[in-house]
């Protein structure tokens, strides 16, 4: 989308006659105005797709706009839309549209169903997305407004997403995202514990929201101990009890002694998610995790160099957003077939990390797990971490069975540890398909 459009260039008059003025060709329409003299948008824009889905997360786009006026009113006559990506890397056209009407009250643009390519998707593999855009005011200075339809990949309502668009060459401010976009506010974190109870707690207030959560408690629990708590996040449409229940990690807080809290993602169009990708300073999923902590331990006995999280899918690009985002309070993480979306905070701690996923077939929603967990191995790697990767060739898949020994992995890496208990090799309960990396 950066490549600048070339200006309409008008018909050429034919040389003027001595003593006259010049004159139009027979049969060629009078061009009309200077595009550029139009009070709308012309040229190329920076525009921000704010995904309502994934709460935060704000798409970059390149539009390159030719606008003319007609006998019925202003139009763009060119729409071309390209992703960006790091550095300003630019995408082919990945679509147009044109005949668009527009006015200084706005414009709505059908766009055709596109692929957002591998390259510039967040989620490292093609996303198929088919917006439909409703600008509230458009002018050369950009324009803004709502977004309906949906990501088709992942069968996600649109609707409720937002836009914004600045000139180009103003784009080091950043996609805008919506009409109202500004520097993003800090969510405040939780200031009165409610009470946090063993089963099932609805209404905490977490970020503005009434979120809900179950807490495992091992049966012999005293108060006057410190215990290890295991933050667990489900997959892409899934529950916090069919986590606990439909993979058979419920008896653990028993047999392992650890406090097992289990969060249940935002519904999204019946569809419960966390958010991955949203910027930390307004990701309401990780202030829930925040908000988490401080009030589990309000309410039980927590050590906390002993704070490690695991999940599956959705569940573990979650485990792997915390690991990238909160290293400073988490002792270690499983993330299972998931990924890191989202620039890492350095806290000087090397997390010990396991990451579990079922290679090549490792595919859920057309997207590649596979790629994302070598992505993030290399990540972990080049950080300094103690990684241990465990591809089970299953695909895209939880086996009860792991369990036995991702629990463990994180409980046998707490933060003060003094030497890497794997050091001389793995545990026999790790499965041959495991190795340290």
């Amino acid at each position: 989308m950066r490549l600048l459009l070339p200006l309409l260039v008008a018909c050429s008059p034919e040389p003027e006659p001595a003593g006259g003025s010049p004159t139009v060709p027979t049969g060629t329409e009078d061009p009309g105005p200077d595009p550029l003299a139009l009070d709308l948008p012309q040229g190329t824009f920076l525009v921000g797709l704010a995904v309502a889905p994934v709460a935060g997360l704000v798409v970059p786009f390149q539009f390159d706009l030719e606008t003319r006026e007609t006998d019925a009113g202003p139009i763009f006559t060119r729409f071309d839309v390209r992703a960006v990506g790091t550095a300003d890397a630019l995408s082919e056209i990945l679509t147009s549209v044109a005949d668009v009407p527009v006015s200084a009250d706005g414009f709505t643009a059908e766009i055709p169903e596109f692929t957002l390519p591998a390259a510039y998707s967040i989620t490292a593999s093609d996303v198929v997305v088919q917006p439909t855009l409703v600008a509230e005011t458009a002018s050369p200075a950009g324009f803004c407004g709502e977004v309906t339809g949906s990501l088709v990949t992942f069968d996600l309502d649109l609707a409720g997403s937002t836009f914004g668009a600045i000139p180009w060459d103003e784009r080091a401010a950043g996609a805008p995202g919506s009409c109202d976009a500004g520097p993003i506010q800090e969510i405040p974190r939780i200031a009165t514990c409610p009470a946090v109870t063993a089963g099932v707690n609805t209404d905490f207030p977490s970020g503005g929201q009434l979120r809900s959560f179950e807490v495992v408690v091992p049966a012999d629990y005293d108060p006057l101990l410190e215990w290890p708590l295991i933050a667990v996040f489900h997959g892409f449409g899934g529950t916090s009890g069919g986590m606990l229940d439909g993979t058979g990690l419920r008896p653990y807080a028993d047999s392992l002694g650890a406090i097992l809290v289990v969060p249940q993602g935002e519904d999204d169009a019946g569809s419960p998610l966390f958010d991955a990708f949203g910027p930390p300073e307004s990701n309401l999923d990780l202030v829930l995790f925040d908000d988490l902590l401080t009030c589990a331990s309000a309410s039980f006995s927590i050590d906390p160099d002993r704070i490690h999280v695991t999940g599956m899918s959705n569940g573990g690009l979650m485990t792997g957003y915390l690991a990238a985002t909160r290293s400073n309070v988490i002792a270690s993480a499983a993330p299972m077939s998931g990924g890191i979306g989202t620039p890492v905070i350095d806290s000087g701690y090397a997390m010990p990390a396991l990451v579990v996923w079922g290679g090549a077939t490792d595919v859920a929603f057309q997207q590649d797990f596979d790629v994302l967990a070598n992505q993030m191995i290399d990540l972990f790697l080049d950080d300094g971490q103690f990684v241990v990767a465990c591809d089970h060739g299953l695909g895209h898949t939880l086996d009860p069975s792991f369990w036995q020994w991702v629990l463990p992995f994180l409980l046998d890496h707490p933060r003060d540890l003094s030497a890497e208990p794997y050091a001389a090799g793995l545990p026999p309960s790790f499965p041959a398909y495991c190795a340290i990396r």
